[in-house]
């Protein structure tokens, strides 16, 4: 059986960011002291299920998270994922980070569709929100059977050659609020936001009280690795939570 202990995050995106020399890297740090591994690049399709290869610098998607691994499926009673934030003691965070390729970095990672433009230059400093934090997880009873039973030939191949998503972190929501050299709110129309952030066509955002950009698509910013074995009849023993002192996957075997 899967064991593995969300640490707190209740830190994470709060004072460690404001100031320091190195906010993406505290930003990765924290996400790794909550007990996953961070997205450190953008990726597309993102989600659990997703089979993948490479290094954790450079992970690359095989297949979207459906592909193998269906939201519904009509051989099984139930979804195969469910969440969770019993784990995560805290959902709230919050930032001030200077408005330069750092922001970049920490929006783009993982789930991607903001890039911030920084010929912005009456901009200076942004509050930097995330709301909603939770657990995306396998019902790994229900992921054994679906192993077994339903699983194509093809992605059985591809699941016992490499690994894919097992768990993953999210945040539900996202804000941003911009302030100018003199430390006053920039004010937000759709008209002067295209000048600051592009946004992708897929992602869903609102500007709320004239001065702060909200993004509501849910964002994936950590994840843990699963690899299966032909002996281990379906149910998940090896799991990578962390990177080992060379930064490669840590697998580690837990027991049933």
């Amino acid at each position: 059986m899967n064991r593995f202990h969300f640490s707190s995050i209740g830190f994470l995106f709060v004072a460690l960011l404001l100031g320091c020399n190195n906010p993406e890297q505290t930003y990765f740090n924290e996400i790794k002291k909550a007990g996953f591994i961070p997205f450190t690049h953008p990726m597309s399709g993102v989600g659990t299920g997703m089979i993948v290869r490479g290094t954790p610098d450079q992970l690359m998607p095989m297949a979207p998270p459906s592909r193998c691994f269906p939201y519904l499926s009509e051989s099984m009673p139930n979804d195969l994922r469910w969440e969770s934030d019993a784990d995560l003691p805290s959902t709230h965070y919050t930032a001030r980070v200077d408005f330069n390729a750092s922001l970049n970095t920490i929006a783009a990672a993982g789930t991607p569709g903001l890039t911030f433009k920084f010929n912005m230059t009456n901009i200076h400093k942004v509050d930097f929100e995330a709301n909603g934090v939770t657990a995306e997880m396998f019902d790994q009873m229900a992921l054994q059977d679906h192993i077994n039973s339903s699983l194509s030939q093809q992605c059985k191949d591809a699941v016992m050659q490499y690994p894919f998503v097992l768990n993953a972190l999210k945040a539900k929501e996202m804000s941003f609020i911009f302030f100018d050299s003199w430390g006053g709110r920039v004010q937000l129309t759709a008209d002067n936001l295209k000048q600051i952030v592009d946004i992708g066509a897929d992602i869903t955002w609102k500007i709320e009280n004239d001065f702060k950009l909200i993004i509501t698509s849910p964002k994936y910013i950590g994840y843990h690795l699963a690899q299966l074995r032909p002996e281990d009849n379906g149910l998940v023993h090896l799991i990578a939570t962390q990177l080992d002192p060379q930064g490669k996957f840590l697998f580690i075997e837990y027991a049933e």
